[in-house]
Order: C-alpha cells, then structure tokens, then sequence
C-alpha cells in the first residue's frame, strides 16, 4: 500500500495553482 504526499507550497497557493500542482505530483506517482 501506498501513502501519497502531496502539497503545494505557499507561494503556489497564494497563487492559486494548488489544483494544477496537486494533480501534477498525483500523475507522477500514479
């Protein structure tokens, strides 16, 4: 089983690209 981490750092979130950068670590480990 596998526990993903994911995240985004705060400047990713003050600009608004928490979806994109979640979805792009998402695919990596998919």
């Amino acid at each position: 089983k596998v526990i993903a981490c994911v995240g985004e750092t705060l400047e990713q979130r003050e600009a608004g690209t928490t979806m994109e950068v979640v979805a792009a670590q998402t695919k990596a480990i998919a």
